[in-house]
């Protein structure tokens, strides 16, 4: 496990916020660089992302962390194991893991009509939509992209089913089943339906059956209107409207997310996610049945998903599971190694210049991944 080292005097501090806004070089924390991030390190840098936090666990013990710049900018607050991070749609692993105990306590049927729980839901003209299909993204929910998310995100929503305003009366992108359309609207309507089933709010179900178990203490449902602990502020060197690049970095507003309770709307820690998806790692916390589920794809002839991940074969059978969320000023990633049974977490508080493909959250932490393994067979 890396130590961390505080350097620097107020002095320097203080000239940190007057650095060029966004580079990573005029760091505030220092670790000792082992190299198992190095790819992730090098593509922020190159970037110019504000913060980054890393953390790779094998066996439920933490190997390397890296935590590099600022998570609040304008008052050189710097990133430590501590501080907390919007995740968006890695949200949907943490709703996966809800749906999948409650399902195998009896509370909900992946497989029945979701008016079973949630009766004024509008019905297709044309099949069913289940649990399952939600899970998928082939339920044909439509999915609100951001630039056309600008009203929502002044909105507050206390629970996941008032929630379901945003999107209960938009047709259907086609019959449920038939096609794998993204959909975090999708997932809001899950938690919505646990909501139900469970008979409390969609915060206080994602509590008990995943965030106390695992001991998740810095991961919660984000909320606008109550003062957060060790938030990270986010930036951006690509207008969050129009997508072109900048030359200065943009601080990004506070948006309400409650919107999107399901589809992404938690915040935690690099350390906390990288515990999170432990857990998926060997049996323990999930059955072997469970874990059986979360590892096969739901619609393997139209999907890539189960339930809340995306599964990923080898050419030897070896399934890896991934998930990966973004909205402008927030990057994040979960990668999930059983046959190593290793947990791999990325998170920034920033769009970096050339940040579009995502190779910060998707191909860096991929091939730094590769790296240690192959460095340690």
């Amino acid at each position: 496990m890396r130590r961390i080292r505080l350097i620097g005097t107020f002095r320097e501090f203080h000239l940190i916020a007057f650095a060029v806004l966004g580079l990573l070089a005029p760091i505030s924390v220092a670790v000792a660089d082992d190299g198992v991030f190095a790819e992730t390190t090098r593509v922020a840098r190159e970037q110019g992302n504000t913060g980054l936090a890393a953390v790779l666990m094998q066996n439920g013990i933490v190997r390397s962390e890296e935590y590099l710049g600022l998570a609040i900018v304008e008052e050189s607050v710097p990133v430590s194991a501590q501080t907390r991070f919007q995740v968006m749609s890695v949200t949907k692993a943490f709703v996966g893991a809800a749906l999948i105990k409650s399902a195998s306590a009896g509370v909900v049927d992946l497989d029945v009509p979701i008016q079973a729980y949630l009766p004024d839901y509008p019905r297709p003209e044309s099949g069913e939509i289940t649990l399952r299909n939600l899970a998928a993204h082939t339920a044909g929910i439509p999915h609100l992209g951001h630039p056309g998310r600008r009203a929502v995100y002044v909105e507050h929503y206390s629970d996941a089913s008032s929630a379901l305003a945003e999107f209960r009366e938009l047709p259907l992108l086609h019959n449920p089943g038939e096609a794998y359309e993204y959909s975090s609207s999708g997932y809001n309507l899950i938690a919505a339906v646990l909501e139900a089933a469970h008979g409390k709010p969609f915060q206080e179900v994602l509590r008990e059956l995943v965030l106390t178990p695992l001991e998740l203490d810095d991961t919660a449902v984000g909320d606008v209107l109550r003062p957060t602990r060790n938030l990270a502020r986010s930036y951006s060197f690509v207008d969050i409207w129009t997508y072109q690049p900048l030359e200065v970095l943009q601080q990004v507003p506070t948006w309400d997310f409650s919107y999107n309770p399901g589809g992404g709307n938690l915040i935690t820690t690099a350390r906390d996610l990288a515990k999170f998806g432990d857990a998926f790692t060997a049996p323990g916390f999930f059955t072997e049945a469970e874990l059986a589920l979360i590892f096969a794809r739901i619609s393997p002839e139209l999907s890539p998903w189960s339930f809340g991940w995306f599964v990923n074969e080898d050419g030897d059978g070896n399934a890896t599971i991934n998930i990966s969320g973004a909205t402008p000023g927030v990057q994040a990633a979960l990668i999930v190694d059983p046959r190593n049974r290793i947990s791999m977490a990325v998170l920034s508080n920033c769009w970096g210049k050339g940040s579009g493909g995502g190779d910060l959250v998707v191909g860096a932490p991929r091939r730094d991944l590769e790296a240690w393994l192959r460095a340690r067979q």
